[in-house]
Parts: C-alpha cells; structure tokens; sequence
C-alpha cells in the first residue's frame, strides 16, 4: 500500500526563482514561468492515514498540500525527478520518526521526487534542460508518467556465494575477470593474486576477490606511493623530527598533536574527487560525512570541533558545448557542492574553519573535493586502539545498502552461478542526523572505557575496516547480522559496501551492556556483527540460523553456513606487487613571461579590477555564509570578519577548552596555477605560506603541525618525477623548520578521459593545512586597519617573480618562475614576527599569497571602512623591480604587511619596508614616481562581488 502527497508553494517560491534565473543564463531565453512540486510517497500507510502527516511535509503559510497534484499538463511539459531505488532518501529516518511522533506507526518507507514544469518550452528542449541541470543518472531517475512501483524499498534477490577459479587462467582471462567485475587490478596484480590461490589449493571466493581488489587498490593501499617510497619518506621526515607536541603521526584516522592541560587536537584531509565530479552533491556530503568520522574514529574516539569546504574546478565561464563530453558543467558542480557541503555541515553542528573555491581549467573533469576535520580529545585518549582476542565488534550508525560498489550492481551471469536482481547505486547519498547521533556518543562510550578501539567504515566498508582492525589479531565476522537497508544483497556486497554513516567499535565482553545502554540513548542502531579472535585470520560468514546467538558467541567462533573470506592478514597486507616507476624529467613547463608596463591610469584601472574580479580572488562569502561557524561557540575567528561580515580571514582560531584562553588555530594553502610551473616550488609555498599565516597570527611556528593533501595526474614517467620531487620538498623543508607533517591523503588518478578519447590531467596539486596552539587568543592581532596615520611596513620574504599568478593568469600566462624564499631568513623572520605580536608592536597584519599586496590591502581596507596610500615607487625601487605593478602583484609568499604605530620597534626586530598609511577616506592611493591613482572602495567592491555572485546563482 503507497499513499502519495503533493505539496506546491503557493507564493514566489525563493527555489524556483532561483533556478529560473539559472536557466535563462544558460540561454533558456524562452522559459517563462517555472513550478516545482514536491512528491512525497509512503509505503504502509492508507490515503486517509497520510493526512494526519501533512503537518509533516507542508507548511501551511506558504504551502499546500493535496492527494492529487495540481500541476496541469497543458500548461507546460513535466519532468519528475526522484533518486534510484538503489538510493535511500536522507530524509527517511526523520520521516518515520515523525509519522510515528503522530501516531502513525505503519510506515515502512518513503520517498521525494521533485516536479517541475516549464512554462514557454516545448518537451524536447524542457528535456533537455532536466537532463543538463535538474537529473544526474548516477544516483536519480525520470519517473515517467503514472509510473507505480510495488514497493519503495530497494529489493533484490541474491545468489549464493560464488568462487571464482583463477587457477589455470592465462593473462588475457585474468584481464577479462578484472574487468568484467570491475576490480580495477592490472596484470601484475590478478597474477598475485592467482598465485594465492594456488597456494591454498582452492578457488577463492568472490567477497575474497573483492576484499583484495579493496584492499591492494591505489586508494587503500597507496600503491603508487610505496613503489615510489613515498609513504617510507615523508614518515621517515616526521620521525627524525621527533616534535614535542606530536602524539600520534600516520597510523590512524588522523594525526595528533597535544594541546593544553591534558588535552589533545586531531586533524585529517579527506579528498572524494572522482564520485564528486560525476555526483556532486552525494559525492560532496560523503567526503564531509568521512571525513568526520576520521576524526570521530581517531584515537578512542575525537570530538570534532572545526571542518573545511575545499573545491578545485573548472573555468566556469564555459559554455556548456565547450564542456568536455561526459563531464559536468562547473557551474553544476559548484551549486550542487555548496548545496551538499550545507545539507551535511549544518546539521552535524561543527564550525566551517575554511569554505574556498578555486578554479583552473583542467579540474574540468576531474575537480578537486578536499575536506578538513579537527577533532579536540584527552591526551591519554589519543593512542591508536588496539583489539584484544573476545572483544566483541559493534557495528554502530546507518543500515547497509549497495551504496558504493564501483559500479558492480550485479556479477556478471559469467560470474555467478544464478543472476541477482538487486538495485545499487554507484554514489551515496549522507545522512547528516545519523551520524550527528553517534558524533555525541561516541565521547560518552569512550570516557566510560566501552571502547578498546574504534574506527570509521568509508572506502571498502567492512572490509577495511574490520581488515584493519583485526590484522594483528584476528577477526570472525558473521555478515547475517548486518542490519540491511537493501533487500537480497550477496554477502560480498555487504562485505564491502560503502553506505554511509557507519563506525566500528571493539567493545570489551563485560563493557558490551553498557555501550548498548549508551547507544539506545542516543538512538543510535548497534548491532553485534562478530568477534575478534586470536587465528591472525579474516574469517566471514553468512549464517542465517537462529542457534548462533551474537551474544554468546564462544572463544573461538566456528565457521558455520556459507563461507565468504577465510584468509590469513599474510597475504591481504604483503602480497600485493607494486607498479614500476621509472620517474623522468619533464623538463620546462612554461616559457618564460614578462608582462609589459602599465603604461597609464586607464591600464591601472584595468588590471587592477581584472585582479580583484579574478573569480580565485573575489567575494565567495555568498557561499561561505550558507555553513554554519560559530556553532559550539567555541569560534574565536572564522572565516568570515571585519565591517560588514565579508572580509575574508587568514586563519581560524578557536577556544576549544571551556574558560580559558588557549587558543587551537589553522591556516590553509592551496593555489592551483603554481603547480603548472613548478611541482616542486609549488609544494614549497603551500607550506611556507601555511605556517607564516599562523605565525602572522601570533603562533609560534614551533608548535605548528601539517596535513597533507595531494592530487596529481594519473602517474606516468613525467608525474612520478613531479610527485617525488614534491615529497623530497616537503621532507627537506619539514627537517628544516621543524614542522612535521601528521596526517594527509593522496589521490593519483586526477585524469579525465572524455568520450572522444581526449586526456585532461589535473594540475600537480597540493593543499597544506597548517594547525597550531597559542596560549592566549586574546594575543591574535586584526588583519582589518585599525588607525588612520598608523605606518603600513612590509616585511619578510620579498619578491619579484610572477610565476602562477593571479595577475599572470588575468592576461592567460603562467610565466616560468615562481617565489622562492629562503628557509633560514624565514625562520629569523617567524621568531620576530613572534616578538612583536606579544609586545603588541602589531596593530594589523595579514599574510600575502594568491593576489599579492593588492589583495591584503583591499580587504584589510574592506574589513576597516578605512583605507591606505602606498608608494609603489619606493617599493619598486626596494624590490628592484623593473616596473611598479610588480609590487603590488607579485605573491610574495613569506612576507606580511603589516600596520603599526613606531616603525623603529619593527625594524629593531626585522627588516622591513614602510610602504604607506592607514587613512580614514575609504580609498587605495597607489602613488607613482610623477602622479598617483586612487581607486574608490565601492567601485572595487563591486568588481570584487560580481564574478562568484554570477556563476552561483
């Protein structure tokens, strides 16, 4: 029995404004009116029982609600959008909930579609539109006109388990197996693996297969970095270091630094570019949900304090016939990834630190999806959990489906002995309030010692998790007690799903009641799914039969019914054969660039609003706002300040200890352009540009941590030299400043192929998040003016070179040489930096980067109302520079400007070029050898405002 609602606003509906607005940019000149209608269906309820839910799903001011839909056809064509049966809706658990909250108590599942009806476009062009920006067929679906389905809930009906005989296949029947169940193992690996089989004597089965496909890939196993010695290298780097501060590094979900009186900060980066670029909006709150439980699952268990947005993607300027065939508009994925980045973020209740969008053309088919979690928790907490054999396994958070799967919704009928018809979905769809459930419950379980380990379930699900658990014990898991969202799954596909908002826990035999006391109070779903044992072996089963009892499972649990994985840790973690690398040379990237002279006031004007209207540079606050960052009320800076709110902040700083003053700060780094002129100099300046943020905000770079986030080409010769070479970089300059990298991801398979056989390589592409403590919050200085009079110095690591510039960039050039400051003149520079801070000598300061100084004094001048007048004839001369503009362009990354009342205490300590004023007219006079330019701060503001206002409707 499905009951159905229709609910239709009934005043000047803000969404489909909005999306009108959209359309007809897009050229839909001939749309004239559009209407949406929400489609609510419900299964186990009657007609009549439906209405008693309508408080439910309308709102009566503005809505009405109807059993039949109101839409008439003859007013225009109608398109009904709704997700795969494969896709639970997020909305359904606050559905049930609610429906039983009124007294109904039958329902068993519902679902939301989305009408819509254009008004002025005949059915072929409406198509057409739907399709282009309304439908994604990864993870939705057209209902077509009075389509009915017998049951809402996704169903199936499976097979047996299967084995595959590998023993005996020659090369090119290996190949086909790998890609026929799409395990993504070239020859090397199948062959591995067909010689463990040998081994043992006996065909493997299927979730065997798949667990080692999971388990060896290039996303869990990070094979392109061992065979380069990467991982080896960059741990090798943080070891030597031997940081103080530093309490757990690339052994967990996360690293760890120690913070004040016994407590702790966590920090990870979590990319999810490839089901991003194809499903924006899953794919954006899967990193989100993943990322957090990173956190959530680091140490015994990471309250999250603080997360980021970080986007990389494609000209957005694009028409969409110039779009590369079977990639995503820009301007789709940026709407839909800011839609997703607020549906997951705002309900979990952790501040945004960091929402940043950046664009370069060839993240048109593959973007750049990166995501930041901090987490806060006691020191004696933050060792890695380690199992014991009899500690039970609780699987904790959402139920499991075909969410996941890299596109195997069924085996192949050469693959299985009898076909499945099952519903999958290659892109999950989060659900925020389920782990917003388990975030508050996990601190409980672990200060209450229910947790001897704990640990996320994201890429492999099961698999991974468990694999990784259990390795050096031993794990008997029985997969029939996995509570299912999806009817009839195959035990392999519940083995390696990767549905969403799931944990792991060890629980101690005697702490099992307890943490269960604990979940239902949290209404959180628990259930057991096996034990760890003491065999060093992976054992699975699905056993149906009610005599097996997860309760009272003995010492060491038989294998009973059917058998799904029986191997040892041996051959999952140490058989898996490495690429060979062969790194090369790919000598100049870039011909060298000088621009020619800004000549007269009219060419000032210009390039200084191309700058400011650069859309890498413009106001995204239109974004930023839509995510929460002062929830917890812990949010000492974030990412937004100043007059008016929009003034973009160098840092995030928090005060994660209730009552006092310490201070947990971040900082950012991520420039796309450089890494088209240099991979290695690139590395370099993400991280010097991390830390002297911090250190321009009063953090010594001393106690500063690092997190790593890398995104390169699929590797050949020419990348595997780019990306050792930005390793090498990172652990020199690591050694050097004494500031380790603790935690990061990589991914290396940036690489579009579009239908027509074209490749599209992602720039070498590095994002550093710097991550320190201060004692005292009250010591970080403004970045907005604060005086009129008050001198403008700037100081640090000056520079001429324009390589991978904005300004470069505005007149479509990369140059070939980018800044390269020195690591020793930094380090004297940070510890002076420090000094004037705490003397107070500082009254503003900010950080130079993407932009150069034409970017810092616009918005520490819209941060003020005030503004400056700055000699860029004396700074020309102090540069040496060849003309003017240089200075005011140029990303001098190292150096600061800075406002202060006694230029004489800051060159005591550091040397330094005064520059200009502070001045009350909210102007920025930039002074020339024979004649001066004043740009009026409204005017630029509206340059600064346009572009991203244009692009994000």
């Amino acid at each position: 029995m499905i009951s159905t609602l229709y609910v239709q606003r009934f005043d000047d509906d803000p969404e489909a404004q909005s999306l009108l607005k959209r359309f007809r940019s897009e050229g839909f000149d001939d749309l004239s009116h559009l209407t949406i209608e929400k489609v609510f269906r419900l299964e186990g309820v009657s007609q009549e029982e439906a209405q008693k839910l309508i408080p439910l799903f309308s709102n009566s001011v503005v809505e009405c609600i109807s059993d039949k839909s109101t839409l008439q056809p003859e007013a225009g064509p109608i398109f009904e959008v709704g997700y795969q049966r494969a896709v639970t809706d997020p909305e359904l658990p606050s559905i049930l909930r609610g429906a039983e909250a009124l007294g109904i108590t039958g329902m068993t599942w519902a679902r939301i579609a989305h009408r819509y009806q254009f008004q002025g476009l005949n059915a072929k062009t409406a198509q057409k539109l739907v399709e282009r920006h309304l439908f994604n067929p990864q993870v939705q679906v057209l209902m077509k006109p009075d389509e009915i389905w017998e049951t809402l809930r996704p169903q199936g009906q499976a097979g047996p388990v299967e084995q595959i005989d590998l023993i005996g296949l020659d090369d090119d029947a290996l190949l086909e197996l790998s890609e026929t169940r799409r395990l993504f193992l070239n020859l090397e690996q199948m062959r591995a693996l067909q010689q463990i089989s040998e081994s043992m004597g006996r065909p493997l089965y299927d979730a065997e297969v798949e667990m080692f496909a999971q388990t060896w890939s290039d996303h869990c196993f990070h094979t392109t970095w061992k065979s380069l010695d990467l991982l080896k290298q960059l741990w090798k780097a943080t070891t030597e270091i031997n940081h103080p501060l530093v309490l757990s590094v690339f052994e967990d979900n996360a690293g760890v630094m120690s913070f004040y009186e016994g407590w702790a900060l966590t920090t990870k980066g979590e990319t999810h570019n490839s089901p991003s670029a194809v499903s924006p909006y899953g794919g954006i709150m899967t990193k989100h949900g993943g990322v957090i439980r990173d956190t959530l699952g680091c140490g015994q268990g990471a309250k999250p304090i603080g997360g980021s947005t970080v986007m990389g993607l494609g000209d957005p300027f694009q028409t969409w016939e110039e779009v590369p065939h079977g990639a995503l508009h820009p301007i789709t994925i940026l709407t839909e990834s800011i839609r997703g980045t607020a549906d997951y973020c705002n309900p979990m209740g952790i501040p945004m630190m960091f929402p940043v969008y950046k664009f370069h053309p060839a993240y048109v088919g593959k973007c750049f999806a990166l995501g930041h979690s901090i987490g806060f928790l006691p020191e004696s907490r933050a060792p890695k959990g380690k199992p014991q054999p009899g500690d039970y396994a609780i699987l904790i958070g959402g139920p499991t489906g075909m969410d996941g799967l890299h596109g195997a919704t069924v085996s192949s009928g050469e693959m299985t002995s009898e076909t499945s018809t099952v519903d999958a979905a290659h892109v999950q769809i989060g659900h925020p309030i389920e782990e917003r459930k388990f975030m508050e419950a996990v601190p409980v379980l672990r200060d209450r010692d229910c947790l001897r380990a704990i640990t996320d379930l994201g890429a492999a699900g099961l698999s991974s998790a468990l694999g990784e658990m259990g390795e050096n014990t031993g794990v008997w898991v029985n997969l029939a007690w996995v509570p299912l969202k999806t009817e009839g799954m195959h035990p392999w596909e519940i083995w390696i799903s990767e549905s969403q908002e799931r944990m792991m826990l060890c629980v101690p035999p005697e702490k099992v009641d307890e943490a269960f006391e604990i979940l239902a109070r949290f209404e959180v779903r628990g259930a057991i799914v096996g034990k760890f044992t003491s065999t060093k072996r992976c054992q699975v089963i699905f056993d149906d039969s009610k005599e097996l009892n997860p309760r009272a499972l003995p010492g060491a649990p038989e294998l009973s019914g059917k058998i799904a994985v029986n191997l040892t840790f041996q051959d999952l973690r140490k058989g898996c054969p490495l690429p060979a690398m062969n790194p090369v040379h790919p000598g100049n990237k870039q011909p060298a660039f000088n621009p020619p002279p800004l000549e007269d006031k009219n060419a000032w004007r210009q390039a200084v609003s191309r700058v400011l209207g650069h859309i890498n540079i413009c106001d995204q606050s239109a974004a930023g706002h839509q995510f929460d960052s002062t929830v917890q009320g812990i949010t000492v800076r974030g990412p937004f300040g100043g007059k008016h709110g929009n003034m973009p902040n160098d840092v995030w700083a928090s005060a994660p200890l209730r009552g006092k003053p310490y201070g947990a700060l971040a900082s950012l780094s991520f420039s796309p352009f450089y890494g088209d002129v240099d991979a290695a100099g690139m590395a370099k300046l993400m991280m010097v540009e991390s830390i002297t943020k911090l250190v321009a905000n009063g953090v010594s770079h001393q106690e500063i941590v690092l997190c790593d986030n890398f995104y390169t080409p699929r590797i050949n010769d020419a990348y595997a030299y780019e990306l050792k070479a930005m390793i090498d970089t990172c652990c020199d300059l690591s050694r050097t400043f004494g500031t380790p990298f603790i935690s990061g991801k990589d991914s290396s398979n940036g690489t579009f192929v579009d239908t027509e056989g074209k490749r599209i390589d992602v720039p070498p592409t590095l994002s550093v998040m710097a991550m320190g403590r201060m004692a005292d919050v009250n010591k970080i200085p403004a970045k907005a003016f604060q005086t009129p009079g008050n001198s403008l110095c700037l100081a640090g690591s000056l520079s001429t070179a324009l390589g991978g510039s904005v300004y470069l960039d505005t007149l479509s050039q990369r140059g070939d040489t980018l800044p390269n400051p020195d690591q020793q003149e930094l380090m004297i520079f940070w510890s002076a930096l420090n000094k004037l801070i705490k003397a107070d000598s500082i009254k503003a300061i900010s950080a130079l980067g993407e932009g150069g100084l034409l970017r810092r004094l616009f918005e520490m001048a819209l941060g003020s109302g005030l503004g400056c007048k700055i000699d860029l004839t004396t700074l020309a001369k102090t540069l040496k520079a060849s003309s003017p503009e240089i200075g005011l362009f140029a990303e001098m990354i190292g150096a600061v400007v800075l406002e202060t009342e006694e230029v004489s205490s800051i060159r005591a300590e550091t040397p330094a070029t005064q520059i200009g004023e502070v001045i009350s007219e909210p102007v920025l006079i930039f002074v020339l050898e024979n004649d001066e330019i004043t740009f009026e701060m409204k005017d630029l503001i509206d340059i600064w405002k346009k572009p991203f206002a244009e692009v994000a409707l």
